[in-house]
């Protein structure tokens, strides 16, 4: 989102890479503003590395949880990093297992509701 910095991007993208890096993991990578920008699966670091990240305007949590909803999208939880700034998501589209990872200057206020929240320090 627009009010996500890129020293928080970076921060969320270094430990997106650090899970690639460490782990033999597959990471569907959502990226999202308003809408969801960019959907890839990242089977390894480098493939991060040579992944360009797009959005940058408001920020809406619903029209995620929708798209993952219409997509059929299977998984075993959602690690979601975000500054918390967005809207409800409506209870249609319930999302299990999600834990949101939260910057410095970020607030839980609507997150905490769908969720184990982690401060980043």
């Amino acid at each position: 989102s627009g009010s996500i910095s890129q020293e928080e991007l970076n921060e969320f993208l270094s430990e997106v890479y650090n899970l690639l890096r460490t782990y033999k993991v597959k990471i569907r990578l959502i990226v999202h503003d308003y809408e969801v920008c960019d959907d890839k699966v990242l089977r390894n670091a480098k493939e991060l590395l040579n992944t360009t990240i797009h959005g940058g305007g408001g920020t809406s949590f619903n029209n995620v949880a929708k798209y993952i909803h219409q997509k059929g999208i299977r998984y075993k939880f959602i690690v979601w990093f975000t500054d918390g700034y967005g809207d409800y998501i409506d209870k249609q589209f319930k999302l299990k297992n999600v834990v949101w990872i939260l910057p410095k200057n970020s607030t839980d206020d609507i997150v905490k509701n769908y969720g184990k929240v982690i401060r980043m320090y």
